[in-house]
């Protein structure tokens, strides 16, 4: 996933780069972010106030919203695109939903999270079968199996 601060630029411009010579790419876009996750999570024995975790959330999700949509507008066709922000957070995401189950850390995704996104994941890859044809690489796509225990 891309983050604002990674100064994702350059990255696009290698993409369009490789795109001009048929190289085809899944690029899967920013998703949700908590910063303050070690104090933000949701544990009976947490007396924190939730208010500014929620607040943090919301500012993250609108960042990655923004830096979403600026992404997308700019790509080629060859670069297919999965904003993960429709499926993780349809009708908008607490500091509890990001920080109990999505998030394993500050701003990386869940077994549980990565399972929502293999779907469409998937439909995307199937639309590029000359890329399939090219690299075995991205025909091998294998079932992702979450730890014991890990949530549907």
């Amino acid at each position: 996933m891309i983050a604002r601060s990674e100064g994702y630029q350059p990255h696009i411009d290698g993409l369009r780069a490789l795109a001009v010579h048929g190289v085809r790419t899944l690029l899967i876009g920013s998703g949700p972010r908590n910063p303050l996750k070690e104090i933000c999570d949701r544990e009976w024995f947490n007396g924190q106030p939730t208010a500014p975790c929620e607040r943090q959330v919301q500012r993250e999700l609108a960042n990655a919203r923004d830096l979403n949509r600026t992404i997308a507008a700019g790509l080629s066709p060859q670069i297919l695109w999965l904003d993960p922000l429709p499926i993780l957070c349809a009708g908008g995401c607490t500091n509890g939903q990001v920080s109990s189950s999505l998030l394993r850390d500050r701003d990386h995704l869940t077994s549980a999270a990565v399972l929502r996104l293999e779907p469409t994941y998937r439909a995307l890859i199937r639309q590029a079968p000359a890329a399939r044809l090219r690299s075995g690489s991205v025909s091998f796509l294998p079932r992702f199996t979450p730890p014991i225990g890990a949530l549907p």
